[in-house]
């Protein structure tokens, strides 16, 4: 998921979800990835993520600005 204000001067870290806690092939650039990684077995947004995606990082972000 991507957001960002329409002008484009404001854009928030992309959030990928899969389904491996630990993805392999991404074990060595995890860290290193400019996305927020969530995991779940079917590998959809769900309530949980999206909400916690909301009130940590949409919802801080929007009041500073």
């Amino acid at each position: 998921m991507v957001c960002g204000n329409a002008e484009g001067c404001i854009g928030l870290m992309p959030v990928v979800v899969g389904k491996s806690k630990k993805p392999r092939a991404l074990k060595d650039y995890m860290h290193k990835l400019p996305v927020e990684y969530h995991n779940n077995p079917s590998a959809w947004f769900k309530q949980d993520i999206v909400s916690d995606w909301f009130h940590n990082v949409f919802d801080p972000e929007v009041r500073k600005h």
